[in-house]
């Protein structure tokens, strides 16, 4: 959220911050980040605080990866969403003497979030299926649990097809949440 504001902010500095984070996960494929996060970046900051790489578990890597990843296309639709609100409610709010800050928390996020879900739950879905790629870190997930059964068992057919059968019983239960949590925010 904090990004998608400075994507619209009028202090430059934040806006050019925000925008730089975003284009940069948005040049660069998720395999390739997740890498540079897990390998480079984490590393990297765990030595200032004097920890070894080695100390932080590639679960929390690939989690950190992720998140850096995701963070950056959902700031891009927490600017869109507040951009969607229209000036007449920032006008609205003025005239009641309400604070900038009390008008983004009580006026617009609330409409911008309902203008938000579907792309949110879009992107939601999206990296619960992403996730699949932290199998590359050896993240034990499902994927990289299916990957160990079959180079154990040669079953690799009947392994891939429950792994394919699973991550469409996941994700289409994830859409019909999504949808029922979408009709119940528009009967309001």
């Amino acid at each position: 959220m904090f990004a998608g504001v400075g994507r619209i902010s009028k202090n430059t500095f934040f806006k050019n911050i925000s925008r730089a984070y975003i284009e940069f996960v948005r040049g660069v494929p998720v395999i390739i980040l997740l890498f540079t996060v897990a390998f480079v970046i984490v590393v990297d900051v765990a030595e200032l605080f004097n920890l070894r790489g080695n100390q932080i578990p590639m679960i929390l890597r690939a989690i950190i990866a992720l998140a850096f990843f995701y963070g950056a296309y959902i700031a891009e639709v927490f600017r869109a969403g507040i951009e969607s609100v229209g000036k007449g409610q920032v006008e609205g709010g003025k005239s009641l003497g309400l604070t900038s800050k009390q008008i983004m928390r009580y006026i617009i996020l609330p409409q911008a979030f309902k203008n938000m879900l579907p792309a949110l739950g879009n992107d939601f879905i999206s990296m619960m299926k992403d996730s699949s790629l932290l199998s590359v870190l050896a993240v034990n997930d499902l994927t990289q649990k299916g990957r160990l059964y079959a180079a154990s068992s040669f079953r690799f057919q009947e392994t891939y097809l429950v792994l394919t059968v699973l991550y469409l019983v996941i994700t289409l239960t994830l859409s019909i949440l999504q949808r029922k949590l979408e009709n119940k925010l528009e009967s309001k």
